[in-house]
């Protein structure tokens, strides 16, 4: 009764829970959960009501140990809108627990902006992963979308300062320009190599010393470019 949508149902399932000992915050948290795997728009309405709140809240240390271990592993890190519900549960119960350098709260902001940004963004391994994060913004990365995956690396390292080892607007510049000019300076079908190299310039202008020099390394002095030259 508690995985029903229906309020009689999750009703008859705390009187049941009641009547066979079954504590009230564990059917709450059963209702919850299915609630959010299924994306029912009932879970704003169930997450309003104070009592039930209040029942999660009581126990909110096992229940913030449940969201972690049973229902955040099941969601998907590109699944922006299931996330935030996700979130929204937690700052219900556990408002100024910190998670991965945020309280739950700014996670719902930040999704909300990774979100607006690509859909392709794996926001999970963003703040799970901070080693991974290039890996995790690389599949929204194209010419038409690198400024705004740029835009959102400078409010990620504002909001995540673990990641700063990890990425920079100029690494991310790096990465893209590095792929451009394997993919038009050195294709088979490339008979304007020179010409391609200088569309690139517009992101040298983004890069540090050190990330040009990167580029150099990995890109004109790789074994690829070596051999078509």
């Amino acid at each position: 009764l508690a995985m029903c949508e229906e309020w009689e149902k999750l009703q008859a399932a705390l009187q049941l829970g009641s009547t066979h000992g079954v504590e009230g915050w564990e059917i709450v948290f059963s209702h919850v959960r299915s609630l959010l795997l299924s994306n029912s728009s009932s879970l704003s309405e169930r997450l309003g009501d104070n009592r039930l709140t209040q029942l999660l809240r009581d126990q909110s240390e096992a229940v913030v140990k449940k969201l972690q271990e049973s229902v955040l592993p099941a969601l998907s890190g590109t699944n922006h809108s299931q996330l935030i519900s996700y979130y929204t549960v937690l700052q219900a119960v556990a408002p100024s627990l910190a998670v991965n350098g945020l309280v739950p709260r700014d996670h719902v902001k930040l999704i909300k902006k990774v979100k607006a940004t690509s859909s392709e963004i794996d926001y999970v391994r963003l703040v799970t992963k901070p080693s991974e994060v290039m890996e995790a913004l690389r599949p929204a990365v194209r010419k038409d979308t690198i400024a705004s995956v740029a835009k959102l690396v400078k409010e990620l390292l504002k909001t995540l300062p673990q990641l700063q080892p990890h990425i920079s607007v100029g690494s991310l510049y790096t990465e893209w320009a590095i792929v451009q000019f394997k993919a038009e300076c050195l294709s088979a079908t490339c008979r304007q190599p020179l010409e391609q190299f200088e569309a690139l310039r517009m992101y040298f202008q983004k890069m540090s010393a050190a990330d040009l020099l990167s580029f150099v390394k990995r890109a004109i002095f790789c074994h690829q470019s070596v051999m078509k030259l």
